[in-house]
């Protein structure tokens, strides 16, 4: 069952992980433009901060799905176990990273295989 839905896994991953990407520039971007109307000096300190360690906890909350999608598409050996990984980090992202990762463990764990 594995090898029929490997590239749709793979697919899958790399759209969550590129959805990721996604949201963390745009968490910078929106704080960067608060950040420049910003009057106060300490608060657009605070906001700098904060985007930094937004948008850098985001991107690299996508890396394990990236590399799961690119392991699958690429049929490598190790990617069975990245998308288990990735499917474990992803199950708190409601609703998609929840959606992606249920799919991955019911189809990596089934024993039709």
């Amino acid at each position: 069952m594995f090898a029929k839905h490997r590239t749709t896994l793979g697919a899958l991953h790399l759209v969550l992980g590129l959805m990721n990407i996604i949201a963390a520039v745009t968490v910078a971007l929106v704080l960067g433009g608060v950040i420049a109307v910003a009057d106060d000096p300490i608060a657009g300190e605070v906001l700098g901060i904060v985007m930094l360690v937004a948008a850098v906890i985001l991107g690299l909350a996508s890396l394990p799905a990236l590399i799961a999608g690119f392991g699958l598409l690429s049929n490598a050996p190790w990617a069975r176990a990245a998308a288990i990984v990735a499917s474990f980090l992803n199950l708190a992202s409601v609703p998609y990273g929840t959606g992606v990762s249920i799919y991955t463990l019911y189809v990596v764990f089934s024993n039709n295989d």
